[in-house]
């Protein structure tokens, strides 16, 4: 977003463990250093910690050196999830925050942070809005660190993906879109009053529906891009050639 500037509309971020602030140290540049400080049992109590339900991990973090080798030589997930982690939070890249690779960029910020995420509240997350010149948004969704990327047992909706889309949708429309559906609202406008002239009988009655349908599709296609916009318009305006 820095590099590209007024291209990018938005980023997201979703329970990152404190603000990206321009200038300062990343959270993960300040895990890494606690990690590599405090040793690989730190790693597994923070994550232990992110996933309250991980029975595995729990154990894991509490146990003695020897007891952890172990564990890690019985259990090829462990092992590789220990070895991922390490990879990311311990010899992980973070961007240099001092020589303006990160700068304040034009795209708006959205921050999103997990209820049952104590690493993650929205105060600590409050500085995001330094990160932009655009719009700042906090939402605050159901869930763990990682719990919330999945709906909750007995259940088919993940209040993540329900409030970031809802955000998405509401926020960042599709030009093309935008344009034919003011379009379509002209042409209903002609319609009703006279402007368009349907041919007798069944035609007006055939226009209106194909209006409404155009209009449903809209509705349900919020995001469609342009070349799915062009293919709609070429039927209806067939369509309305042999009724207008």
């Amino acid at each position: 977003a820095t590099r590209l500037g007024r291209r990018v509309l938005a980023v997201y971020f979703v329970g990152s463990q404190g603000s990206v602030v321009p200038g300062r140290k990343t959270p993960w540049e300040r895990l890494d250093k606690r990690f590599q400080t405090c040793g690989e049992r730190s790693m597994l109590a923070f994550f232990a910690e992110m996933q309250p339900g991980n029975i595995l991990l729990s154990r894991a973090s509490r146990s003695d050196r020897d007891e952890l080798e172990g564990m890690k030589a019985s259990s090829k997930f462990l092992a590789k999830m220990v070895d991922i982690m390490s990879l990311q939070y311990v010899n992980g890249m973070h961007p240099d925050m001092a020589n303006g690779v990160i700068a304040q960029f034009p795209a708006d910020v959205c921050a999103v942070s997990p209820a049952q995420d104590t690493s993650c509240t929205p105060e600590s997350l409050e500085e995001y809005a330094k990160l932009t010149s655009g719009n700042f948004t906090l939402l605050s969704v159901e869930g763990t660190h990682m719990g919330c990327l999945k709906p909750p047992l007995g259940s088919d909706a993940c209040d993540l993906h329900e409030k970031v889309l809802r955000h998405m949708v509401a926020e960042y429309k599709s030009q093309p879109l935008e344009a034919w559906r003011r379009r379509l609202e002209e042409l209903q406008q002609d319609l009703v009053f006279g402007r368009l002239i349907a041919r007798d009988g069944p035609g007006v009655g055939d226009a209106s529906r194909a209006m409404q349908r155009a209009h449903a599709w809209v509705a349900l296609n919020p995001w469609s891009g342009e070349d799915e916009v062009k293919g709609q318009i070429a039927k209806l305006q067939r369509f309305l050639e042999t009724q207008i």
